[in-house]
């Protein structure tokens, strides 16, 4: 599985359903806690954020 579900999940806002992308066993996660399943959709869609700006400027930083 690539990351596409996921990302997907996260651009339509939908914690449940990043939370399901997590869960599917392709996507070869261990220790995915349901209960937590805001958080993770945050943090992820935070990253992504990051990414995105950093890479529409030019600049990858991975630290």
């Amino acid at each position: 599985m690539t990351s596409r579900p996921i990302n997907e999940a996260l651009d339509e806002g939908d914690p449940a359903k990043t939370l399901d992308m997590l869960l599917n066993p392709s996507a070869k996660l261990t220790d995915v806690d349901p209960s937590i399943a805001q958080h993770y959709h945050n943090k992820l869609g935070q990253g992504s954020t990051s990414v995105m700006e950093e890479r529409s400027c030019g600049v990858f930083n991975l630290s």
